[in-house]
């Protein structure tokens, strides 16, 4: 607070006589090869590449750590505002250079599994490629991860085997929706259903396991709908699936819709977004918030857990309402 505005860089937040101040951003960066490597060896590596939980799931091999290899999302998917950090144009080092930083945490704090935190880690099919026969190449004995989700549209057959081949053995898989009309109508989401199956199965021929993402509760979207998400996700038949309720987060398109139809409920507060996504923040004619998290909960556990009888029935009687 005490320090010289007038030094800090473009999009810097700061706090002045109590008020919340922004400087204006100049922009993004578009070479990310002209950034430096991460300055890992100012931070106690060993108190975060040795714990027992990342993401959803443990790693199953340590010391493990993360790395981004890209930025920017050309999507235009209502829920999302990474485009406010990241922007739209993306952007991403190139394959020596990732490869280059892989070796670097092998050899300086002997990695053994990585989560690549990319929102679109193979957009740029040829960078894949290379990356991915690159850590083969250069013989990296770890495994990897994809906690964020692969966009399943910049996927085919070929990359997935180079996946497998340079360690990947558990994918993300951003469906989204399993209802064709809430993906085109209202996520916008550039995904054709029909192709994303022959993908799981690849995957799983593969012996790479397949977590499906999901997302359900938009304004517009109906019960029936929601039940096609669900009834979907559980015919592809992935090793888990994750069902998010729709959440608002201020710049995502989601936020305004909201905002404009009044689809908040009454005690909304932006603090109230820490609970994560397993916790309703909308009201529609179609659900309550509450509704829409016990049938979340329900229908996460039925599929991928043993549920009680009594209790999936009580629930699936509100969904056929």
């Amino acid at each position: 607070e005490n320090g010289n505005p007038a030094l800090l860089p473009p999009g810097t937040a700061f706090r002045e006589d109590g008020q919340v101040r922004i400087i204006p951003r100049a922009g993004f960066v578009s070479d990310l090869d002209s950034l430096p490597m991460p300055a890992r060896d100012l931070l106690r590596m060993d108190l975060y590449t040795n714990v027992d939980k990342s993401f959803r799931f443990g790693p199953k091999e340590k010391p493990h750590t993360t790395i981004i290899t890209s930025r920017g999302c050309p999507g235009h998917c209502i829920f999302c505002n990474a485009h406010h950090m990241m922007g739209r144009k993306f952007r991403a080092h190139s394959p020596g250079r990732v490869l280059d930083e892989i070796e670097s945490l092998v050899e300086n704090y002997s990695i053994r599994e990585l989560a690549f935190l990319d929102d679109n880690l193979t957009l740029g099919r040829r960078r894949a490629e290379a990356i991915f026969d690159g850590m083969v190449e250069r013989g990296f004995d770890i495994g990897w991860t994809t906690p964020n989700g692969l966009a399943l549209y910049a996927l085919d057959d070929t990359l997935i085997e180079k996946m497998k081949a340079a360690g990947c053995y558990s994918a993300c898989l951003a469906f989204e929706s399993g209802c064709p009309e809430v993906l085109t109508d209202i996520i916008r989401k550039p995904l054709k259903l029909d192709k994303t199956i022959r993908y799981v199965k690849k995957f799983k021929d593969l012996g790479i396991e397949t977590i499906g993402m999901f997302v359900i509760g938009f304004p517009g979207e109906t019960k029936e709908q929601i039940r096609s998400t669900i009834q979907f996700a559980e015919d592809i038949d992935c090793d888990y699936v994750s069902f998010s309720i729709a959440t608002p987060y201020p710049g995502s398109e989601l936020f305004d819709i909201c905002e404009k139809e009044g689809c908040f409920v009454e005690d909304f507060s932006l603090d109230h977004l820490v609970f994560g996504f397993g916790k309703g923040h909308i009201r529609t004619p179609d659900f309550t918030p509450d509704e829409l998290s016990e049938y979340r909960k329900t229908q996460w556990e039925r599929i991928n857990f043993q549920l009680d009888p009594d209790r999936r029935a009580r629930i699936e009687q509100w969904a056929n309402r």
